[in-house]
């Protein structure tokens, strides 16, 4: 019978199935149709992509390979952490990919002004198939995924007892895992920084905010009270970067 480690290994499997999935759509409704239209060249593709299609090779491995040792109907010799300790070496693609993920909001951001580009990404937007994602949505799951692996993994080794054989990759898996995780959950801070700018940017179109020198330093939020029942309240929430910027009042009002 199916015990709750077989099924924390068949979620592992099931998600890996849908990032792939995820992967496969970045090329053949963004990547592709692009290129075949013209509207991206090598270099931009390699700028806005990264090394996403060697990414994409790598877990179609890795997942038939969970697949094959999800087929085996022996629940409790499945060996993930020994299968997945493998693959670890492939991680520094992601290093590259979240590095190069942080100069996505500027190239965005100009190439965005490309209207032939421009109506092709709202057009693929309403694809069933990207279920209301943008890009960007797409582009930020690999970054999204190896904080999941880490905890897909713990919850595989908090059902497996120590003298399970798999018992030790799996704590070599976490370790490598985490140091890599460590890295994407800075991307992350860095990537909502960045929809910070961009919805600044909308805001204010004939001022430069977005520029490769510029980034959030501090995000302070700002409270004043308005002792006259005149004066409608106000709100302010302001952003610090190399110069202060300021998005909108967060309000409060005392009466007397």
């Amino acid at each position: 019978m199916p015990s709750k480690r077989y099924y924390a290994c068949k979620e592992f499997c099931e998600t890996e199935r849908t990032y792939v999935s995820d992967l496969e759509l970045i090329c053949s409704i963004f990547i592709d149709p692009m290129k075949q239209l013209g509207l991206l060249s090598d270099e931009l593709e390699y700028v806005l992509f990264s090394n996403i299609r060697a990414i994409l090779s790598v877990h179609k491995r890795l997942l038939g390979d969970l697949e094959s040792q999800l087929a085996n109907k022996e629940y409790d010799a499945l060996c993930l952490g020994y299968l997945f300790m493998y693959y670890t070496p492939f991680l520094k693609l992601y290093k590259v990919y979240v590095q190069s993920q942080r100069n996505f909001v500027l190239v965005f951001n100009e190439i965005m002004r490309n209207k032939r580009i421009c109506a092709f990404l709202n057009q693929v937007q309403h694809d069933e198939r990207c279920r209301g994602l943008d890009l960007s949505g797409f582009l930020i799951m690999p970054v999204q995924r190896i904080p999941r692996y880490r905890l897909l993994l713990n919850e595989i080794i908090k059902h497996t007892p120590p003298t399970h054989p798999d018992y030790p990759f799996l704590e070599k898996s976490i370790d490598s895992i985490s140091k890599v995780a460590s890295m994407c959950d800075e991307s992350l801070d860095w990537e909502e920084d960045s929809q910070i700018l961009c919805a600044l940017q909308k805001c204010v179109p004939h001022v430069e905010i977005i520029r490769p020198n510029r980034f959030i330093i501090r995000k302070v939020h700002f409270v004043f009270i308005v002792f006259s029942v005149s004066i409608e309240p106000k709100t302010r929430n302001s952003l610090f970067s190399t110069t202060l910027l300021s998005l909108r009042t967060i309000t409060r009002r005392c009466q007397k």
